[in-house]
């Protein structure tokens, strides 16, 4: 009978909640038929009816209120929606998506206002890389000390995640490696309320050919702590790092990436083809982040220039950078065509001419030094 008794006390707590709820939802109803709640407040009585299927309309529009503010960063309104919800009718049929998204949420919003990780990179001593070396630091953003682990306990911190991209102008192709590796903690840690801790990692790359223009690498994780106390509170779950991009360029390409597009065309007139192929990587990733942006024309005229002026390049330099402007013509507009000069001569005459071009055909996009959530910025390039 006692191990009855939080049940009973739960299921009384349910009913109060849909008292104190009824009236609200009424309301809400009356001023919000938009909503498809009807008129007549959900049944209280029932008690082995969580929740009632006029509230589902309800319910419906509030997840979908959660996943808005989530896909807007705003974590904690995404977490908070998603408990009110569960708390409300914790037999909803989709259940199991709320409880996904409060965990995601609450994750999100405990890594950017609490506990902060991330990724800080080391210097890469040659080119191409074969080691992605840095540290994995440890900020407290909260009011508090925060301590993480026990002597006893195994000590693993966390998984860091890796994704390392190679573009080669041997093969005018990105060739992607990727994996995932355990991250330990040498002792029981401590970070003192606006302190940070760094813990030495490092990750063997694949060896890439002489002919990479550009190296790009992505980390992310999961601090997976066995104890993570903030004062007198337990943290019990794990916490995703702040996701951390950067890129080492070619010697041979050294200050591309500070214009990319003058660089670029800087190259079409020189006849240079690695400074071609990097400005015209880094450009594009440029492009890609302006279009996920706010609508802005310039960033469409811009790209129809430059496909003018990568088209009307064809054939110059006795052919030197035909390969180089092939590969960057498909980049730009997705196109998949005979990899000959003559093949794209003719689809620049006889091609449609939309306003905008289609956003790099599908390529994945990873643009150098930009980082995650909280927007800032660590680049590294050699």
């Amino acid at each position: 009978m006692a191990q009855s008794i939080p049940a009973l006390s739960a299921a009384a707590s349910r009913r109060r909640l849909r008292l104190a709820w009824g009236p609200l939802l009424l309301l809400t109803a009356l001023l919000c038929p938009a909503a498809g709640i009807l008129a007549a407040p959900p049944a209280t009585g029932a008690a082995d009816s969580p929740w009632s299927e006029p509230l589902l309309p309800f319910l419906e529009g509030r997840f979908a209120e959660a996943k808005r503010a989530y896909d807007l960063g705003l974590f904690h309104e995404a977490w908070r929606t998603c408990e009110a919800i569960l708390v409300l009718a914790p037999e909803v049929p989709f259940r199991e998506e709320v409880r996904a998204l409060r965990r995601q949420a609450q994750g999100r919003h405990i890594g950017r206002s609490l506990v902060v990780v991330t990724f800080e990179p080391g210097a890469a001593e040659a080119f191409p890389v074969t080691e992605l070396s840095g540290a994995v630091v440890i900020e407290n953003h909260s009011s508090e000390p925060i301590v993480i682990g026990r002597a006893e306990d195994d000590p693993v911190l966390g998984i860091l995640h890796y994704v390392d991209r190679a573009f080669s102008a041997y093969s005018m192709g990105e060739s992607r490696n990727e994996g995932t590796r355990v991250v330990r903690m040498p002792e029981q840690i401590r970070v003192e309320p606006g302190g940070r801790h760094r813990i030495p990692v490092s990750v063997e790359l694949p060896p890439r050919d002489r002919g990479t223009v550009l190296q790009r690498w992505t980390v992310s994780g999961t601090l997976r702590p066995i104890t993570v106390r903030l004062g007198d509170r337990l943290l019990t779950r794990g916490v995703p790092w702040v996701v951390n991009e950067g890129y080492w360029l070619t010697p041979e390409a050294e200050g591309v990436d500070r214009l990319p597009l003058a660089q670029l065309r800087r190259a079409l007139l020189t006849g240079d083809p690695l400074p071609l192929i990097a400005g015209a990587l880094l450009w594009l990733d440029e492009l890609e982040s302006d279009r996920q942006g706010p609508g802005d024309d310039g960033a469409a005229e811009e790209s129809a220039l430059v496909l003018e002026e990568l088209l009307g390049a064809l054939g110059s330099h006795d052919g030197a950078l035909d390969r180089c402007l092939i590969c960057i013509l498909e980049l730009l507009t997705g196109e998949v065509r005979e990899r000959t000069v003559r093949s794209w001569q003719i689809w620049a005459l006889t091609r449609p001419r939309p306003s905008t071009l289609p956003p790099t055909g599908g390529r994945e996009i990873a643009p150098g030094g930009r980082q995650g959530s909280d927007g800032r910025s660590d680049r590294q390039q050699r």
